[in-house]
């Protein structure tokens, strides 16, 4: 794959899955109400002007996390330029509408959101970006997680591991800020990779791992970068 160490893992992903010949979607922890935002990022002749729009929608300021980073924003672009190679890339957002402010509302949302999706083609995969929990296969925090209303014979999930040490830009207590994070492997040895094996997964109950194998960085929020 060329420049795969320039890519965000995810973006490995999507890439890896077009070059194999599939139609691929993405469905990412956005707000639905910025998929029209989300469509101009990857077709407009401005791209300047379509992400400053994008940017100024409410979720990119209400929320400090991977949602509204940095690296979300260089994903759509990555997103973006893989788009101009296979032009039926489809990008979807998935968050919402959450009908209440309860956070089983949420998760039971975003899995309809995913299962609308269903592809078309025969050759077609859906790839979905979420933080961990929504990706459980079992009840967490005491409510079904997004991927419970996935049907178990067509969804695959995975639970991103990475290496101790990991960081994550949200607002705690203290602060907004970069802060301790992550899903550090049960094996610091591991190599980068995909493993389908659901004993390999530290927390809860999945399919198996994403291993980026190093630390997380933090992320700040892509407005940060506004002038």
């Amino acid at each position: 794959m060329d420049q795969m160490n320039l890519r965000p893992p995810f973006g490995n992903l999507v890439c890896n899955a077009l070059e194999s010949g599939r139609q691929v979607s993405v469905a990412l922890e956005r707000p639905t109400a910025e998929q029209p935002y989300l469509q101009a990022i990857l077709t407009s002749n401005i791209p300047q002007d379509a992400e400053k729009a994008l940017l100024e929608q409410a979720g990119w300021h209400s929320t400090q996390d991977g949602r509204s980073s940095h690296a979300m924003l260089r994903l759509l672009l990555t997103l973006r330029e893989l788009r101009k190679i296979y032009p039926t890339l489809q990008v979807y957002a998935v968050d919402g509408p959450f009908y209440n402010e309860q956070p089983s509302s949420r998760d039971e949302a975003i899995g309809k959101s995913v299962l609308a999706l269903s592809p078309a083609a025969p050759s077609g995969l859906t790839l979905v970006l979420t933080g961990n929990v929504h990706a459980m296969q079992a009840p967490m925090f005491g409510f079904p997680t997004s991927a419970m209303v996935l049907p178990r014979s067509v969804a695959v999930s995975l639970e991103i591991t990475d290496a101790k040490g990991s960081q994550a830009w949200n607002c705690v207590s203290s602060g907004c800020g970069s802060h301790p994070s992550g899903v550090p492997d049960k094996d610091s040895g591991r190599i980068y990779g995909i493993y389908l094996d659901p004993t390999l997964a530290p927390i809860g109950r999945v399919d198996g791992i994403f291993a980026l194998k190093t630390p997380l960085t933090s992320s700040p929020p892509a407005i940060n970068d506004v002038h």
